[in-house]
């Protein structure tokens, strides 16, 4: 008869016991770094909230309305309450530092992706520089970090305290960047015309003294810098087709008891068509506008006027019926034609003043008023540096003609949403990079 061995039979029974106790020690240890990990994620996640809400708060309000400071101490004190304001499992979050300095894409060779605190915050001319440029340039300030943390109210651990872990040191971090204007918000469009981009960059520059628009075919020479729009624009990305003369009509007339104000209805969406048209277009609108120049200008002492406009691709042409809207632009209006009549020219306008021997008063013959007017076109256009599209002719004088400037090395008031080409506009909303 077989006898089973007690010895052995404890022998193993022991064994068993040791290797449950293990089993048991290691599903208590990974549940409690599972508990415990998910448990630090929600606060790391929170922690990371109240970043992003301080950074965007902070980097909303880094430059002054009109563009020419940069706001210290209110980017600071905004930043942090937009921080604190968010909290971490109902605890208070500690802010660490709020600072400002330089975000880089790493679009140069000379430069990485990364943020550098700056602390001299001068306002840099966007105008002298090309994006490329911008982006390995140190000294333009366009970003807000917010560190937070969670130091003094630490994370409480729960099953890490059986291995002696009480609590845990947290931190995160959130950068916001301000581009350039992109997406336009209603009523920051003065105007239902939209500039070329082709006619704003001359060799990695912004070109200050191109400026006309006319219908003038497919003259090289004096071909458009710009077309007409309505504003409108397919949710879904598709081409909305030519812009609409009664639609454009309701947004020709400028003339306000305040002066000019926006006229875009709807928000523009960046790099989306948007229904455009080039050419000239007779009463309904190209009437109201002039009609509102001409009513608008002190006789006595005229001056330019200025202008927030949309940016459209033409890529080289005549706008046509849908055109990519690229951001924005602030130019000045030094002069509108309605005829191609040359004794009609300006006799003065801004800091420009003809010739007295010019006057129009002065001539009786037609014949000599076309010389004189001549002559003070061939003045206007040396002092304000107008040129036609090809950047070395002067502007031609021509009917249903508008004569506009960039405004270049000029603080812009930011406006719209981050993520436009650079025109020379910053935008007012940023976004997060990091």
């Amino acid at each position: 008869m077989k006898t089973t061995n007690p010895l052995k039979y404890n022998n193993e029974s022991g064994a068993v016991l040791i290797m449950v106790v293990c089993a048991m020690v290691m599903l208590l240890g990974m549940a409690a770094l599972a508990i415990d990990v998910s448990h630090l994620v929600v606060a790391r996640n929170e922690l990371k909230n109240a970043a992003d809400a301080g950074a965007l708060a902070a980097a909303r309000v880094l430059y002054s309305d009109d563009g020419t400071s940069i706001e210290k101490e209110t980017t600071e004190s905004t930043g942090k309450a937009a921080a604190e304001a968010n909290k971490s499992e109902n605890v208070a979050v500690e802010v660490k530092a709020v600072e400002i300095g330089h975000w880089s894409f790493g679009l140069n060779a000379i430069s990485e992706r990364g943020f550098e605190t700056q602390l001299v915050l001068n306002v840099t001319d966007i105008s002298n520089f090309s994006e490329k440029e911008l982006d390995g340039l140190p000294s333009f300030i366009n970003a807000v970090k917010v560190s937070v943390e969670r130091k003094n109210s630490t994370v409480a651990s729960y099953f890490a305290q059986i291995f002696g872990i009480k609590d845990f040191e947290m931190e995160a971090s959130s950068i916001a960047y301000i581009g350039f204007a992109g997406t336009l918000f209603p009523e920051e469009v003065d105007l239902p015309i939209a500039i070329c981009s082709e006619s704003l960059w001359v060799s990695g520059k912004l070109a200050c003294n191109i400026g006309r628009m006319i219908n003038s075919g497919n003259d090289d020479q004096t071909s458009e810098t710009a077309g007409w729009t309505d504003f409108n624009q397919n949710e879904d990305g598709s081409c909305p087709g030519n812009a609409k003369n009664e639609a454009m009509s309701d947004y020709a007339d400028y003339c306000t008891d305040e002066g000019n104000t926006g006229v875009n209805p709807k928000k523009l969406t960046v790099n989306t068509p948007m229904s455009t048209r080039g050419g000239e277009i007779q009463g309904p609108v190209f009437g109201p506008l002039y009609k509102c120049w001409i009513d608008t200008l002190d006789p006595d002492n005229p001056q330019p006027v200025k202008f927030t406009l949309p940016v459209i691709d033409c890529d080289g042409k005549n706008p046509g019926p849908c055109n990519i809207h690229r951001g924005a632009v602030s130019v000045t209006i030094v002069w509108v034609n309605e005829k191609d009549n040359i004794a009609e020219a300006p006799e003065k306008m801004g800091d420009w003043d003809c010739d007295p021997l010019d006057k129009d008063e002065l001539y009786d013959k037609p014949k000599d008023k076309d010389a004189a007017g001549e002559r003070r076109w061939i003045s206007f256009t040396n002092h304000f540096d107008l040129v036609n599209p090809d950047g070395i002719t002067p502007a031609t004088y021509a009917k249903k003609s508008i004569y506009f400037l960039p405004l270049c090395h000029e603080d812009q008031p930011p406006i719209g949403l981050t993520g436009g080409r650079n025109y020379g506009i910053l935008a007012k909303i940023p976004v997060l990079v990091d």
